[in-house]
């Protein structure tokens, strides 16, 4: 993980993997990492082996955005109440961009924690946990739920959402593709021999020049790669 001062991913995605994983919170990751949006979701960054807890702090912490998908059993999980209170921490303090997404739930169940919220924490108390800590996660669903974001109901177009999300954190962060002909024939081979060049995943920093005559398409390839990247 690089250091704190670089930003690393531009936004952090958490959500409850028994709810979601395997299908909005997938189709989510996968239409942002689409776009080009460098987007961290737990299963796909960290490392085998490490400690799950400080790696997803430090990731919250470096993100532009931050993505809660607040489902059924979110509460339910000690991790995903401590990603919150992280979150929570970082709109406050710097000024993150937090959107929430309240996935087949009510927006005021959150803020309030009622129903499955409310067992959720009748649960943690059960199990000893301590009340400063379910009192700071407490105050996170009460901070967090009252942001505008979405609201998933059983009626949903999910997919029209997602590109909804998408289009909202491509224009936060100013992400534009840029204009490019669908219709080009044998593109796809020069811009993978452009990222062989570029070797995107060096820490080294590339320049590459495109040279030739004019009109060859210069320009359409290096506006293909941006797109691409």
């Amino acid at each position: 993980m690089a250091s704190s001062s670089s930003v690393n991913y531009e936004v952090f995605l958490s959500f409850c993997g028994q709810d979601v994983r395997f299908n909005f919170a997938d189709h989510l990751y996968h239409a942002l990492v689409d776009a080009g949006i460098q987007t961290f979701r737990d299963e796909e960054e960290l490392p085998k082996g490490n400690e799950i807890g400080p790696e997803l702090l430090t990731a919250i912490k470096e993100s532009r955005i931050s993505i809660p998908i607040f489902s059924e059993n979110y509460a339910s999980s000690k991790w995903c109440l401590n990603e919150l209170t992280k979150i929570s921490e970082c709109e406050r303090t710097m000024n993150q961009i937090v959107l929430p997404i309240f996935y087949k739930v009510d927006p005021t169940d959150v803020r309030n924690q009622k129903r499955k919220y409310e067992e959720a924490f009748e649960k943690h108390l059960q199990k000893g946990f301590q009340e400063t800590d379910v009192q700071k996660w407490k105050k996170a669903l009460r901070e967090v739920g009252k942001l505008k974001g979405w609201h998933v109901e059983e009626k949903t177009y999910e997919w029209k959402l997602i590109k909804e999300v998408v289009k909202t954190v491509q224009s936060i962060l100013n992400k534009r593709p840029l204009s490019v002909s669908k219709n080009l024939v044998g593109i796809q081979s020069h811009i993978g021999e452009m990222l062989m060049l570029l070797n995107i995943g060096s820490n080294d920093r590339t320049i590459v020049g495109i040279h030739g005559l004019g009109g060859i398409g210069k320009t359409t390839i290096a506006r293909a790669v941006y797109n691409t990247i």
